[in-house]
């Protein structure tokens, strides 16, 4: 008797159900609302190809090759979508498309608009790094050393020179999708105005 997981059909019907859950997910390879329709109509044809086979026990071999039907054309690849390493051009695509720009390019940086606060951000190619320095403010090391433990996606110091430095890094070299680089990206702009807030709240505190 074969078992179920071995039968064509079955590897056919596995392989429908994976396309049509990544065809939900519009960012999944960028693919348009349209794109995204479109593929889900096809997905429900596709099933009813499918249970019509299987209730009269017909079937075909499974396509180990069957793009995926939210992709676009020539990115039939299950590792689509994923970058393992940045440029400029691709940064500053990520900033736009999280709702900011770029103010200025620099051989080693970009100068990124955080509505009204400046952020560096570099890149070695398989990582990137936001950086931000608040120069003549004067925290206590206490505010730093709270910020360290109770901020999870950003790290502060004071640099050489006595100024407040905060920064967040993306690490590339695994395999990362674009929507995350945009999403870093656009959380660094959270954490740059709460270190901000942060900075002001105890410069007042020690006026006091």
């Amino acid at each position: 008797m074969a078992v179920a997981g071995s039968h064509p059909l079955f590897r056919t019907a596995l392989m429908s159900v994976l396309a049509c859950t990544a065809a939900i997910s519009l960012s999944a390879c960028g693919a348009s609302p349209q794109q995204t329709i479109d593929a889900l109509n096809k997905c429900n044809e596709d099933y009813r190809a499918l249970a019509e086979k299987m209730a009269h026990g017909g079937g075909q071999q499974a396509n180990q090759n069957t793009p995926c039907p939210v992709c676009p054309a020539g990115q039939n690849d299950p590792n689509a979508g994923v970058i393992v390493s940045t440029d400029f051009n691709g940064l500053e695509a990520a900033v736009t498309q999280a709702g900011f720009r770029v103010l200025d390019r620099q051989p080693k940086f970009l100068v990124v608009d955080y509505n009204g606060l400046k952020a560096r951000l570099y890149t070695q190619g398989k990582n990137a790094q936001l950086y931000a320095a608040f120069v003549g403010a004067n925290p206590p090391m206490d505010a730093i050393n709270e910020w360290n433990k109770s901020k999870r996606f950003s790290r502060a110091y004071v640099d050489a020179d006595g100024d407040p430095v905060i920064e967040s890094d993306v690490d590339l070299e695994g395999g990362v999708t674009h929507g995350a680089v945009v999403e870093w990206v656009r959380t660094f702009n959270l954490s740059i105005r709460a270190f901000a807030k942060m900075l002001v709240e105890t410069e007042k505190r020690s006026t006091l």
